[in-house]
């Protein structure tokens, strides 16, 4: 914005120029003797007065700029192999309801409130992504580091202003056995989204032998 201004009131400007004038005006018929080479003098001096007046009035040009820091919204796509499962009949795998959380208006809502930052990740978090090139994207990663990419991505935003993060991913890393490291704190809220119906996979109990101890009949 662009604001235009004098240094000083405009009344003032008239009143000290009038006052000017009329202070060269008595002093020529007061002091100076009339002729052709004093109204020279005069008509030199009113037009210093009038250039004088002219350099004045120019506005002084102020600019100022308003920016408005909105904050950021971080969106994770996990495009590792295993968000092309389930592969059944009549169910949507992983990376299709992925793709269409991704179509949906909430995107519009969120791009109005913050600035929306995009993440693709499987064995390491990528590059910053918008929208159009998240839906471009192939579930091809070997493996899903997704401990190790969350905490790469969230030291990207250390001490700026972040709403929350937004995680596509089937939650499995192929690396920690142990998941406790989710329930740790964030510097920001996490959110999650179902990406299949619940109770679609069995599973399996984990039973291990530790030591026999029998009888030797």
């Amino acid at each position: 914005m662009i604001t235009f201004e004098h240094t000083m009131p405009t009344v003032l400007i008239w009143c000290g120029i009038a006052v000017a004038l009329a202070v060269c005006a008595f002093s020529f018929v007061r002091f100076v003797r009339i002729n052709l080479h004093t109204l020279i003098i005069a008509v030199i001096r009113i037009l210093f007065f009038a250039l004088f007046l002219w350099c004045l009035f120019l506005p002084e040009i102020r600019k100022s700029e308003t920016t408005m820091l909105k904050p950021r919204f971080i969106v994770t796509v996990d495009t590792s192999a295993s968000m092309t499962l389930p592969k059944s009949e009549g169910v949507r795998n992983r990376w299709e309801t992925t793709l269409e959380a991704l179509q949906m208006d909430w995107t519009k809502f969120v791009q109005a409130e913050c600035e929306m930052d995009i993440f693709a990740f499987s064995t390491n978090a990528g590059a910053k992504l918008n929208l159009n090139e998240a839906l471009e994207l192939e579930p091809t990663g070997s493996s899903t580091l997704l401990r190790d990419s969350l905490r790469s991505i969230a030291s990207r935003y250390a001490g700026q202003n972040v709403a929350g993060m937004l995680v596509f991913s089937d939650g499995i890393d192929t690396r920690e056995a142990d998941d406790a490291w989710s329930s740790e704190t964030w510097p920001f809220p996490v959110y999650t989204v179902r990406l299949e119906p619940e109770m679609i996979w069995d599973k399996e109990p984990d039973v291990r032998i530790d030591s026999v101890n029998t009888p030797r009949r």
